[in-house]
């Protein structure tokens, strides 16, 4: 019997196939998504710098449309400087400072534009009123 061959059954042949095909049409289909959809390109980083002329320990909040993130607590008399949360803020039209003070009262800075790359310099007088933001 030279020339016999055995068969094997027809599920078990088509079974290999079957998974490579599902494979290969995957591959097809991840390898068709839009370029566009990957943001690979780096975005500069957003910082708040706070110099806080005033005497007394503050708590900072970055707020946006009545919210408010806390960014993090200074000393009296010192200077720091908080990482923007970029899902939150990015390239945000109208947000504010807010600085609650452990013995004093709490204030907010007047509005202002917050373009990613960019460095909001807030100095806190001992007079809230005189307190200020600049942007870099």
């Amino acid at each position: 019997m030279l020339g016999l061959e055995t068969r094997r059954p027809r599920s078990a042949s088509l079974r290999r196939p079957g998974a490579l095909a599902c494979v290969l049409g995957f591959a097809l289909l991840a390898s068709c998504a839009p370029a566009s959809q990957l943001d690979t390109t780096p975005r500069p980083a957003t910082a708040i710098v706070v110099h806080n002329y005033s005497g007394d320990y503050t708590t900072v909040y970055l707020g946006r449309r009545g919210s408010m993130w806390r960014l993090g607590e200074i000393e009296g008399r010192g200077d720091a400087t908080f990482p923007v949360p970029r899902a939150a803020f990015a390239d945000a039209e109208d947000v504010y400072l807010v600085a609650r003070r452990l013995a004093g009262p709490t204030f907010r800075s007047e509005s202002f534009p917050l373009p990613s790359g960019t460095t909001a310099v807030w100095t806190i007088e001992g007079q809230p009123s005189l307190s200020h933001v600049a942007l870099r």
